[in-house]
């Protein structure tokens, strides 16, 4: 996005994932690796020894907490209605989240849910969503986008 000013900007924004206890499930997302195997091969073995013979190959790795997606007018998602709100999620990064800690009938909630974003891609992913809204116009956004995604779920303006 342009920037203006005489600082710099934040270029990268917290998300949370709440869960009761530890995550049940963690479907990562991964990237080829240029090194196959390297990254293991400081593991030691079970005799305290470096043992190379027996390190596992992996032609994949988990990729960083840090991700990188494109957005804007017709990039973020393409319901025009969605642009009536000021900060909508990207559908890719709503999508990798959802795929990484859910399987599919699992319920996502989205206590901010803004334009809807996460309830219509937990909807298209085969996932059960809650979520609720404070703001009444972006309530009315929201609505108007999941009017064929709101069978089965509960969506409240509050």
């Amino acid at each position: 996005m342009p920037q203006t000013g005489n600082r710099y900007h934040q270029h990268f924004e917290y998300m949370f994932v709440f869960s009761k206890g530890s995550p049940k499930t963690f479907n990562p997302i991964t990237e080829p690796t240029k090194y196959q195997g390297l990254a293991n091969m400081k593991n030691r073995g079970p005799n305290g020894s470096l043992d190379y013979e027996k390190v596992e190959r992996t032609t994949e790795k988990k990729v960083g907490n840090v991700f990188f997606y494109s957005v804007g007018g017709g990039i973020s998602t393409k319901d025009k209605v969605a642009y009536n709100h000021p900060a909508i999620f990207p559908e890719k990064l709503v999508a990798d989240q959802i795929n990484t800690w859910t399987n599919e009938n699992d319920l996502v909630y989205d206590p901010f849910m803004g334009s809807g974003t996460t309830a219509k891609i937990a909807h298209l992913l085969k996932r059960k969503w809650l979520g609720s809204e404070i703001s009444k116009e972006y309530a009315e956004i929201a609505e108007e986008r999941l009017k064929e995604h709101t069978i089965n779920n509960l969506f409240a303006a509050i």
